[in-house]
């Protein structure tokens, strides 16, 4: 009798583990498509993805020095010229 109580113990608990599992997944895809259609509504705002975007990008450099930043804009394969015309006006620090 102890080893059907321990098998059905043990059922009763993969079994938990299964539906908990199972109720992760659902909640991943319910976040998932949440997700997706704020994303779709998003753009029908053109100031808030702009927003979003100009912020991100700002959070890419936001900390860096003008030498870091130059650094950083050649890596991305900025053209010396077009760096240049940036900093037009700007005294050299």
């Amino acid at each position: 009798m102890k080893n059907l109580e321990k098998d059905y113990t043990q059922i009763t608990g993969e079994q938990k583990n299964n539906e908990e599992r199972m109720m992760i997944d659902v909640l991943d895809r319910i976040k998932e498509t949440w997700a997706e259609e704020q994303v779709e509504s998003s753009f029908d705002d053109w100031k808030y993805v702009t927003g979003v975007l100009k912020n991100y990008f700002l959070s890419q450099v936001e900390d860096k020095n003008k030498k870091e930043f130059i650094e950083y804009l050649e890596e991305l394969n900025y053209d010396e010229d077009c760096i240049n015309d940036m900093f037009k006006g700007v005294n050299n620090e």
